[in-house]
């Protein structure tokens, strides 16, 4: 059997320490591009009634979002209470990050936090609100709630965008390097991927997450946290619950009927079941 020459070698070890270099650059030059984007739906109608969700549960300790609730349509009420009408999944996974923006506002001093509070009251757009201009400008913790979205924006959605992009560019190690990462970066800037993750949107965290269980499953690996993942994602957009029983049938076919591995079945199954059975679903 022939040898590989030296220069064949070089070449093979040049090629895959680029191969793995690349998430890296990926995540500084992507992430740098996708937080120069930031923003679109922070204080938008939709993303408020999920963040007012979890002020309500950090600071009220309750499902109720009845102060917040002037800035956002999309609502639920049921005897004279009101509740958010988003799934629950990324109110859920916004609650480190408004822990984490409790010491920053503490040292803005609640007379600026106020102060800041009245100007962004103002700034709400009436077609949004079913309350009046004064109910409006009394709602509190709007600094707070779009603070929090921003520190999403920053620790999740953008981040779960660049490790998706990365699973993709290990999918093409086949392909070679340029045509790959070229691909990976049509997908980051000019598709909703991109677009999306630079506004915390639940329903790319969820096809996110799907994606992710998908890979794992495909490389029978991690098949605990692609179960948690796939179970995770009808919390963060209803409609993924149709994607999530392809998902599901996807696992079954391919570790019980293809390979025979109960215990990795069970992982996933059961590891699926416990996001679901948490939130209540």
């Amino acid at each position: 059997m022939p040898q590989p020459s030296d220069s064949e070698e070089v070449l093979t070890s040049s090629t895959l320490t680029r191969r793995e270099r690349s998430p890296r650059k990926l995540f500084l030059v992507g992430g740098l591009l996708l937080s120069y984007f930031i923003g679109g739906f922070i204080n938008n109608p939709m993303t408020n009634s999920i963040v007012d969700l979890t002020l309500a549960w950090v600071d009220d300790h309750t499902h109720r979002i009845d102060p917040y609730i002037g800035n956002s349509v999309d609502i639920s009420e049921r005897d004279g209470h009101y509740y958010s009408g988003m799934p629950p999944g990324l109110s859920v996974a916004l609650i480190p990050c408004y822990l984490l923006a409790k010491p920053l506002l503490a040292a803005l001093g609640p007379a600026r936090v106020a102060a800041m509070n009245a100007a962004l009251n103002q700034g709400v757009q009436k077609k949004f609100s079913i309350y009046s201009a004064a109910e409006r400008l009394a709602m509190p913790k709007r600094l707070e709630g779009i603070l929090t979205l921003i520190l999403g924006t920053l620790l999740i959605g953008i981040p779960a965008t660049l490790i998706s992009a990365a699973l993709l560019l290990n999918l093409l190690r086949d392909v070679p390097l340029g045509v790959a990462s070229a691909w990976v970066g049509f997908a980051l800037l000019f598709t909703p991927l991109g677009s999306f993750s630079a506004t915390l949107y639940h329903n790319t965290l969820a096809a996110l997450a799907l994606w992710w269980a998908y890979y794992w499953i495909s490389n029978r690996k991690n098949l605990l946290i692609a179960g948690l993942l796939a179970g995770y994602a009808p919390t963060l957009d209803y409609v993924s619950a149709l994607y999530l029983c392809i998902i599901a049938l996807f696992a079954f076919t391919e570790l019980w009927r293809r390979h025979r591995d109960l215990t990795a079945t069970l992982q996933f199954f059961l590891a699926c079941a416990v996001p679901l059975a948490l939130l209540g679903l």
